[in-house]
């Protein structure tokens, strides 16, 4: 196979605007309203589509085939390198495997131009408050908006080469309603279109209008009081809008299923403290974070028999199952992670050079709160895979000079 010398992304050209500007309000110098916004582009990197127009990246290094057992001797009883189904395997889920047609094709449009890049604009305003001396509160409203996306279109797939079929979730409590609920808007593709790509990047307006942004509100508390005690702490409540469901060729497939997802709107919490005991010069501190719980889903294995029932037919490509999420993302999360640490140390000083020996203790409540789930629907769902480290203590030393 001859790989000729192909050009990857030639030149983005991007002005990127940012500036921001602060008002004092009641001319007191106690209250001042804020604003500010910009631009932010995706950054330079090796990786993404800055590599993915490589002649070798596209092409098809590896593909899948189902393989059924029937003799039970653990070993295909095919030809692994005939494309088409044989003996026990089915076919090869990219006909391009091995292949010198590229498996992706891109828009010559992605890879040079001015605004390419993708990229997220962000608004800021806020109101900060003095409310006594050394303490002040602020308040800021936070808008951010993505673009720029691109859609990724199979061009020998249509909608018209898929087939509808549906599901019933087992009924089990855990579910919304105790499940039992009729899952619809689920589609194979047909078996004579299967393993057929040709994928071809385009940006997404030329199919439909994708939308992606983030809104949300910080307060935030923090002062240096003339006793030593500072402190600092506040919420960010918040929550994330995607909506690809204008979008035509998402994936081939007619299915619009999730294609809207309105997260709710979730609040995590930090703060810290910090204070030197006068005389003795020991320093306390703290922080304190509690942040929302991981979402979850509930995936669901589905045997090609079961799809059978209502689709008229195996799964195609001899496909033995197909994955099914149960609950729609963004509506089941796993419980609240809370964390406190604390620090005390002892600050010698030197002349101008100071020093600390302090014992740090992490997660001083021990709290054991799973932050991985076991997420395959089934006996064990929800069963956690990883819990937050239990407490330690750690010695530590420090000279500033």
């Amino acid at each position: 196979i001859t790989l000729p010398a192909t050009t990857g992304v030639d030149a983005y050209n991007d002005v990127s605007l940012r500036g921001g500007m602060a008002y004092d309000l009641f001319a007191d110098g106690k209250t001042s309203l804020r604003l500010s916004a910009g631009q932010y582009r995706d950054a330079l990197q090796v990786g993404g589509i800055y590599i993915a127009n490589n002649p070798v990246a596209l092409r098809v290094t590896s593909t899948n085939r189902s393989w059924t057992d029937a003799n039970r001797d653990f070993v295909p009883d095919c030809d692994l390198m005939d494309p088409a189904r044989n003996g026990e395997c089915g076919p090869w889920s990219n006909q391009n495997f091995g292949s010198s047609i590229p498996g992706t094709r891109y828009d010559p449009r992605l890879l040079d131009g001015w605004g390419i890049r993708p990229a997220d604009s962000q608004l800021a305003v806020g109101i900060q408050r003095e409310l006594l001396p050394r303490l002040s509160a602020e308040v800021t409203y936070h808008h951010r908006w993505f673009g720029n996306f691109t859609a990724t279109d199979n061009v020998l797939v249509h909608p018209s080469d898929y087939s509808p079929y549906s599901i019933v979730a087992p009924v089990d409590p855990r579910l919304p309603g105790g499940g039992g609920y009729t899952i619809d808007d689920l589609w194979d593709v047909n078996p004579t279109s299967f393993g057929r790509v040709d994928n071809f990047v385009a940006p997404s307006e030329d199919y439909g209008k994708q939308i992606r942004h983030w809104h949300g509100v910080d307060v935030n508390i923090s002062g240096r009081m003339r006793n030593g005690v500072m402190f600092q702490g506040g919420t960010s409540t918040g929550r994330l809008v995607t909506d690809d469901c204008d979008v035509d060729p998402k994936l081939d497939s007619p299915s619009r299923r999730f294609c809207r997802v309105e997260a709710p709107f979730a609040t995590q919490f930090k703060g810290l403290m910090s204070y030197i005991i006068p005389k003795v010069d020991v320093q306390v501190s703290s922080t304190i974070q509690s942040l929302p719980g991981q979402d979850l889903d509930a995936n669901l294995v589905v045997p090609s028999s079961v799809v059978a029932q209502t689709l008229g037919r195996p799964l195609a490509g001899g496909t033995n199952s197909v994955t099914v999420n149960l609950i729609a993302p963004q509506t089941l999360f796993g419980d609240r992670i809370n964390q406190v640490d604390f620090r005390v140390a002892k600050v010698l000083r030197f002349g101008r050079s100071r020093a600390q020996i302090g014992i740090d203790i992490y997660n001083v409540m021990n709290s054991n709160v799973a932050q991985g789930y076991l997420q395959t629907f089934g006996a064990s769902w929800l069963r956690p895979t990883s819990v937050m480290d239990a407490r330690f203590a750690r010695v530590s030393g420090q000279i500033d000079f």
